[in-house]
């Protein structure tokens, strides 16, 4: 068994992740540095681990930056188109809007984006928004998303080698732990510093 995200916990079994605290807590650290320090979270569902991990991120690098998080400013919903656009607007019902938005996937910063274009907000001059796994469409929406790489092709390739390994009988029933990186990928949706 090769368990993607996290280990099982059955014994002679591998696991490839990434660490996906690292890929949110490098966007809240971007976001930052461009001058924007109200940041909102909008994350899938608040069960899910990915999710989880995702908040987590944000949640302790806004805490390294000595900013508190406000917990009206993390919203949970799915991780789809949809579930952004309910999450930008709910946190547009917020007394402090915040001037930038974190999303756990990218699917979900489209859906705040649809939002926030349709109140007539602009982005990123009032509120920048990120995603996360750079899937294709990131790179074409306008304004083009900055979004974190999320290496799936590798972690697919990096499972299957393990899977080899197993069948192979090459290795033994040590469990194996594979994590792999991803970078930003900065784009238009995050780079200009707010007035």
């Amino acid at each position: 068994v090769v368990a993607l995200g996290q280990d099982i916990g059955v014994n002679g079994s591998d696991y490839v992740d990434v660490d996906e605290a690292a890929g949110i807590a490098s966007v809240v650290e971007h976001l930052l540095g461009n001058g924007f320090h109200r940041l909102a979270f909008v994350g899938g569902e608040r069960e899910d681990f990915t999710s989880s991990l995702r908040h987590s991120g944000y949640h302790d690098a806004l805490l390294a930056a000595g900013l508190v998080p406000k917990p009206e400013h993390s919203v949970f919903t799915s991780f789809t188109r949809d579930g952004g656009a309910e999450g930008a607007r709910t946190l547009l019902d917020c007394a402090e809007l915040p001037d930038a938005i974190v999303c756990a996937n990218d699917l979900i910063a489209i859906g705040v984006i649809d939002t926030l274009r349709g109140r007539g907000i602009s982005i990123p001059e009032t509120i920048a928004v990120t995603g996360y796994d750079d899937i294709e469409a990131a790179s074409l929406i306008t304004p083009a998303l900055t979004t974190v790489d999320n290496p799936a092709r590798e972690i697919g390739r990096t499972s299957a080698r393990l899977l080899l390994d197993r069948l192979n009988g090459s290795v033994d029933n040590v469990t194996r732990h594979v994590r792999l990186s991803q970078h930003l990928v900065p784009r238009e949706s995050s780079t200009v510093t707010p007035h």
